[in-house]
């Protein structure tokens, strides 16, 4: 944060984008998260230091430089009693109501365009992208969604967004930050029959009989296993680290239809792939394709009509499925 040469000092933060937004609505694909304040509540600008200020959640688009990401970084400044104090201006439209002389306004540039902010301006357009991916991936933020007992994503729509696109596309961008080759990416339906082999492998090795392997994507059930007198329709869905497969809330009601139609019960297997050789957490979250994956399985869940899930352990005792 500049000291200005008429000793105001003044800088940016980013406090307004939740990593992990809770308590909000629909968010569009392509959108995100962030928190302005209640003008109702708290009036016009400026905000006077050391007032608690109520915030809401408010869905844009994502932004894609770093002009776009100004409309949602705080212009923070030092009281004289050196606390931090935002008194409402968006970076974007600073300085705007705030009157800088020449002076000022030349030390003023020169800081927010040096390199160093540069590289945080970039950082901030990543937070917003892992932030979109989030919601994405954990199927909150669909019209109408409460955020109550979600379960994961439904079958491939048109109109809904992508959550193994959005990590690609994350990777992409990954790697260009750091100048690094673009790995050789399993494809979604690679994952997917992946991610079905480890259930397989997992059921045998506890005595399932398994028939009518289906690993076409948007298609249920990925297959059927018998055990003893019991007949499942077994549901698979992979994701990547830190996010294990999932299936929303509307689309268990759904699967659990047609496994009755079946006259089979309905099972979940919620698979998580991790790139082994990830150096941090980014790269953890990557499928290469040949690289050593290892996955992770917490169980078969029977699906129920409360939409919840309970995992059916090795001696068919059923527990309450963590997470749902």
């Amino acid at each position: 944060m500049p000291l200005l040469p008429s000793s105001l000092m003044v800088g940016f933060y980013a406090g307004a984008i939740p990593s992990r937004p809770v308590d909000f609505g629909y968010c569009p694909p392509g959108h995100f998260i962030y928190y302005v304040p209640d003008r109702d509540i708290c009036g016009d600008i400026p905000f006077l230091p050391n007032v608690t200020l109520l915030e809401r959640p408010v869905a844009a688009p994502l932004p894609v430089n770093h002009q776009e990401l100004f409309s949602y970084l705080r212009v923070l400044f030092v009281t004289e009693e050196g606390e931090p104090w935002w008194a409402g201006d968006w970076l974007a439209d600073f300085p705007g109501r705030v009157q800088l002389d020449t002076e000022d306004f030349r030390a003023w540039t020169d800081w927010i365009n040096n390199a160093e902010n540069r590289q945080a301006f970039d950082e901030w357009l990543e937070h917003c992208l892992n932030q979109a991916n989030y919601i994405a991936e954990t199927g909150r933020g669909q019209k109408g969604d409460e955020g109550m007992m979600r379960l994961g994503t439904s079958s491939p729509d048109n109109n809904a967004p992508n959550p193994y696109s959005a990590r690609v596309e994350f990777i992409k961008r990954y790697c260009a930050r750091r100048a690094i080759p673009l790995p050789d990416l399993m494809s979604e339906a690679d994952l997917h029959t992946f991610g079905i082999s480890v259930v397989i492998s997992d059921l045998e090795s506890r005595g399932f009989e398994i028939r009518e392997v289906n690993t076409t994507l948007g298609q249920n059930p990925q297959f059927l296993a018998i055990k003893d007198t019991l007949l499942a329709a077994v549901h698979v869905r992979t994701d990547c680290y830190p996010f294990k497969g999932h299936i929303k809330r509307d689309e268990h009601f759904r699967l659990m239809r047609e496994a009755n139609d079946m006259d089979a019960i309905p099972y979940a297997a919620l698979v998580c792939v991790t790139n082994a050789r990830g150096q941090n957490e980014d790269e953890k979250g990557m499928p290469i394709r040949g690289g050593q994956l290892e996955a992770a399985l917490d169980g078969l869940r029977l699906m129920t009509d409360t939409g919840h899930s309970f995992v059916v352990d090795d001696q068919g005792l059923i527990h309450q499925a963590d997470g749902t």
